[in-house]
């Protein structure tokens, strides 16, 4: 699916009834990770979604992340098998590595490339055993995906999931995945939200999404286009050739954020939120993954 149904900072009941109203609202793709906390209860609403939905069953897809604790060969295998139990699966759509880099190492460090290689033979292993349909990895950058490429690969990643937004676009990440066929899926399409750690990582605003939307540009083509600026955001990173995850527990919201496939931006109208990249207000929200050696 083009748009998913983000889960980060979900916990317990408030989280299995967020994502049974998105399954409810549409979404097919629901994302989560072993570092939220939170894949029981996203299985408990998955399964209940699919035993009251049982003919649109098998559209459900949901997409966890191995952690950055969870690196190494033998160490992601037992992870992967830990986020199915937690699910209640028995199989992952998708399993992706988190972050490129292990736990309690210095960003410097000469381990990272190495450690990277073994998870993602791991990651190829499981898809060898039927444990996980598709694989691929999140917050790499064009250098880490050229390494994992040269360090030997049996499946090139089918999707990187990276930061992406009007203030931001990693450039040459996106450009490099375009190369190599790999999905470019966006997290914090919409700017980051209030939970982000964009006020630690680059001491700009804490509530990047109300920074986003309020700009004036977004606002002035929300409002010609008669869209709301949520939908303004998703639709540029459609246009842009990335898929979305976008994060609301607004069941009125999450609606809205599925609609966005009934209309497009012009190409003026895309080449002014493409400048919003380059002005005074650009802004990665997120924590930066080109440290990481």
């Amino acid at each position: 699916p083009r748009l998913g149904y983000g889960t980060y900072q979900l916990k317990g009941e408030a989280c299995e009834a967020a994502v049974l109203s998105a399954l409810d609202a549409g979404y097919r793709l629901i994302d989560t990770a072993s570092i939220y906390k939170n894949e029981e209860a996203v299985g408990r609403a998955v399964k209940r979604w699919k035993a009251e939905n049982p003919t649109e069953a098998g559209e459900v897809q949901v997409l966890s992340k191995c952690s950055t604790y969870e690196m190494g060969f033998e160490k992601a295998r037992a992870a992967c098998r830990a986020s199915l139990q937690r699910l209640d699966l028995e199989v992952l759509d998708v399993y992706i590595i988190h972050w490129p880099a292990v736990a309690k190492k210095s960003h410097s460090s000469s381990e990272h490339r190495a450690v990277r290689h073994q998870t993602w033979q791991a990651l190829e292993a499981l898809r060898r055993e039927g444990l996980v349909r598709a694989i691929g990895v999140s917050n790499f950058t064009a250098r880490h995906l050229e390494q994992l490429l040269e360090d030997g690969v049996e499946v090139v990643p089918m999707l990187n999931q990276v930061e992406a937004h009007p203030f931001f676009v990693p450039g040459d990440t996106v450009d490099f995945c375009k190369q190599h066929g790999i999905i470019v899926q966006a997290y914090s399409p919409l700017g980051g939200g209030p939970g982000s750690n964009c006020a630690r990582a680059t001491s700009g605003e804490a509530n990047g999404t109300r920074r986003l939307l309020g700009h004036a540009a977004v606002q002035s083509e929300a409002e010609e286009l008669g869209r709301t600026p949520a939908q303004v955001a998703l639709r540029w990173g459609l246009q842009h050739g990335f898929a979305v995850i976008p994060f609301s527990s607004n069941p009125v919201r999450m609606a809205e954020n599925l609609a966005v496939f009934d209309f497009s931006l012009s190409s003026s109208q895309m080449a002014a939120l493409d400048a919003l990249g380059t002005e005074d207000c650009a802004q990665k929200f997120c924590w930066d993954p080109s440290m990481i050696q």
